[in-house]
Order: C-alpha cells, then structure tokens, then sequence
C-alpha cells in the first residue's frame, strides 16, 4: 500500500498524454540524452528487448504517478543515474546477460 492517489501504468500515460502539470520540474519535452521527448520515448517499442526502453517505459509511468501525487518507488534515482549516462543506442547493443542491460532490466 502506498497512498490515496491514482498510479497508472506506461500503457495508461502513453494513451493519455494530456500530462499532469509537474511540480518536480520535469521537461517533458527533453528525455534525458536520448534525442526524444518523454512521449516518443513511452511510443518507442523496445526492438530487440532494448533495456533502455525497457526501463525507460516504466520510468516514465512511475516519475508522472509522482507528478500526479504519489510517492517514488525506490528505483527511481538509480534510473535517473542511469539515463543521465547512457543513451537508448548504448544500451540498444547489449544482449543477453550483459551486466549493464542486466542493470537497466
């Protein structure tokens, strides 16, 4: 249990995209270093199990439920560090067990 708020999933936020102003100063227009905005990101499938989009996907729907109100699930500045390092075609190369995919994952 977490709070009274409504926590929607990536698939909710990509159909929805009418967003929730951010108080916690989110650029939706800038994902990170990926070159795409939050929304082409979440539109974005994870070809070939692309762990960035993987992540990224389920980022994004956590970071908007915490714009929306509730609270941050634990991971989420891990992910940011990660974003903040690695672009979706770093990650995009990495297969099967690769410590860092396996990190994204």
């Amino acid at each position: 249990a977490c709070c009274s708020c409504d926590q929607f999933t990536q698939g909710y936020w990509k159909n929805h995209p009418d967003w929730p102003s951010p108080p916690c100063g989110v650029d939706y227009g800038k994902f990170f270093s990926s070159g795409q905005t939050w929304l082409e990101v979440l539109q974005t499938p994870p070809k070939g199990g692309n762990a960035y989009y993987i992540l990224a996907h389920q980022y994004i729907a956590a970071k908007l439920n915490v714009c929306n109100g509730c609270w941050a699930p634990c991971g989420i500045c891990t992910a940011e560090e990660l974003f903040n390092k690695y672009t979706p075609a770093d990650i995009g190369t990495l297969k099967g067990n690769d410590p860092l995919r396996q990190q994204f994952l």
